[in-house]
């Protein structure tokens, strides 16, 4: 099948899909690219951070190489000059090679985390080097191969903590790392999905996903201390009556103006971050039926 070009977006199955069904999966292409493309510029002006980035992480100073180059790199992209597009795409596609050039094997669980969230970004940035793009970048298909190997080893690392399972309070800054982890795999699939769905592509099976927790609640993660987060915590298991919300759970929900409880109360307590997943998890489950014509993102 030849590539598609940057101009004119493929269909990929044969069949129709609906009027509805398109415009479900237009509107979940645009949200997910709309809102996300937003981090990266958090990152370049340094008010507020992304929600795959947790403030302990930056708190003592040290922050991780491959994530502070990435805060740099954002500041780059967002204050690019006119015609500096070329500039920043080359060198953010050198950070990401360095980083897939099987060094990221060899990363602690801190770098390993911070790398992971730092290609979120830089995948952001390529889809649109140009401040002024309106349309969607193809990928490289070295660089698509190394997101994938990146994702794949990333998912074999582990995703849930013991104490998640046995219903016991982990250490804090355990909880942080798993949690940022989750959320920067969560949100380069969700990226990945978006810009599959535009291009009429296959995107990532990510079907591992579906035991992980879902998004953590909101106020669990904007706890600023350790004491408060232990009470919150405390809290949070005490009202959950079994298991962690599990990720496939979003998929099993049914449509009609009421869930059931276990999905009420996670959407009682998700942030920002967990509703842009569960307002477009439905066109998850489809196939690249659909295109997102570049006149019309």
């Amino acid at each position: 099948m030849p590539a598609p070009s940057r101009d004119e977006p493929i269909q990929i199955w044969g069949s129709a899909p609906s009027s509805s069904a398109l415009g479900a999966a237009r509107h979940s292409v645009q949200f997910i690219l709309r809102v996300s493309l937003t981090w990266p510029r958090m990152m370049a002006k340094g008010t507020q951070l992304p929600p795959i980035i947790h403030p302990r992480q930056l708190s003592n100073g040290n922050i991780p190489l491959p994530l502070a180059n990435c805060f740099s790199l954002a500041k780059m992209w967002d204050g690019q000059c006119r015609g500096g597009a070329g500039i920043v795409e080359q060198t953010v596609r050198r950070e990401v090679q360095e980083i897939a050039s099987l060094k990221f094997r060899s990363f602690d669980e801190g770098e390993l985390i911070a790398a992971v969230q730092a290609l979120t970004i830089y995948t952001l940035i390529l889809l649109f080097p140009c401040n002024e793009q309106m349309t969607v970048s193809l990928l490289d298909d070295k660089l698509v191969k190394h997101l994938k190997t990146i994702m794949h080893y990333v998912l074999s690392t582990g995703m849930v903590i013991e104490e998640e399972i046995n219903r016991t309070r982990p250490l804090w800054d355990c909880w942080i790392s798993v949690t940022c982890k989750r959320r920067a795999v969560l949100g380069l699939y969700s990226i990945y999905w978006a810009y599959s769905a535009y291009h009429g592509m296959q995107g990532f099976d990510c079907s591992e996903l579906n035991h992980i927790p879902a998004p953590a609640p909101k106020y669990l993660w904007q706890a600023t201390t350790k004491e408060q987060w232990e009470s919150l915590y405390n809290r949070w298991l005490a009202q959950w009556d079994g298991p962690y919300y599990r990720q496939g759970e979003l998929f099993t929900i049914t449509p009609g103006v009421r869930m059931d409880k276990r999905a009420e109360l996670w959407f009682e307590e998700v942030d920002e971050f967990g509703m842009l997943f569960a307002t477009s998890i439905k066109t998850f489950e489809r196939g690249p039926e659909f295109t997102v014509s570049p006149e019309n993102p």
